[in-house]
């Protein structure tokens, strides 16, 4: 390590007049292995957070070879999220927290585990499987009818900018191809995250209302679908209406979340731009 993060030790290594107790543990000296490791509040952190790994405070292994090997491991959490996404999240997690302790005088937070343990399954979620190299191949895409005594609802959401002017659209057809119901509306401003999940919900309370049983989703945002068929709770503005969508699908006897390729889902995309103009 540089000595480069300003903990109070290095602070006053570098002449700087102040006090360098924890103001986390107000007991130890604060240095980066003490902030990381050896605080009390660290400790309970990364037993909390129920790490694969036998994380101890001692200096059996040195800072810079802890934080490469967890950076690198190939282990799995018990979330079923890759280590190595879940260490570095925690590393700032435990930094974050210290700044507000000194700076804004904030409490300690004893559910910094689950703040950051739901950051970092979200993030795998949006960013991780972007970076899965996949073989290219063409594959021909349109809508599929439901079988047979199911009925399929279709939603897309749109926003012109993010955020920006934002809209959502869906409809339901049954197991003939037959129209039942659609909608389109405003949205109002917003991300396009957000609308996905209020054209899905509105969806949702359409389907509801006319009494649907058996009933297939489809929609193009994958981020979406994968949070929706989770256990995951997020932080993010959009959590209420992630638990509305969860609560709705539970009143189907029978209901699927599947994603579908946008050229299958030209119908609701034309809903969704057409509530943008609202």
């Amino acid at each position: 390590m540089h000595n480069s993060a300003p903990v109070r030790e290095v602070l006053a290594s570098r002449g700087i007049n102040c006090n360098t107790l924890c103001l986390v543990c107000k007991n130890q000296s604060e240095s980066i292995n003490h902030l990381l490791r050896e605080c009390p509040f660290a400790i309970r952190f990364w037993l909390k957070l129920r790490n694969p790994h036998i994380i101890s405070p001692s200096h059996s292994q040195s800072l810079g070879d802890w934080l490469y090997d967890n950076c690198h491991s190939k282990q799995v959490h018990h979330s079923s999220i890759s280590w190595s996404v879940v260490f570095p999240f925690a590393v700032w997690f435990l930094w974050k927290h210290r700044n507000k302790v000194v700076f804004e005088n904030s409490p300690l937070n004893m559910n910094l585990h689950g703040l950051c343990l739901s950051q970092a399954i979200e993030f795998s979620f949006c960013v991780g499987k972007l970076r899965m190299v996949n073989q290219r191949f063409l594959i021909q895409v349109s809508w599929s009818k439901p079988p047979e005594g199911w009925y399929k609802l279709n939603t897309d959401g749109a926003s012109y900018g993010n955020p920006g002017k934002a809209g959502g659209g869906g409809l339901i057809r049954d197991c003939s191809r037959r129209w039942i119901e659609g909608f389109a509306r405003s949205i109002g401003f917003t991300t396009s995250i957000t609308a996905e999940f209020w054209a899905l919900r509105d969806g949702l309370k359409l389907a509801l209302s006319e009494g649907i049983q058996n009933l297939i989703v489809e929609l193009d945002a994958r981020v979406v679908i994968d949070l929706i068929n989770s256990n995951v709770d997020t932080v993010k503005p959009y959590s209420p209406l992630l638990y509305d969508c969860r609560c709705l699908l539970r009143r189907f006897p029978q209901a699927q979340v599947k994603h579908v390729y946008r050229e299958g889902n030209r119908c609701a995309d034309a809903l969704a731009n057409w509530g943008c103009l609202g």
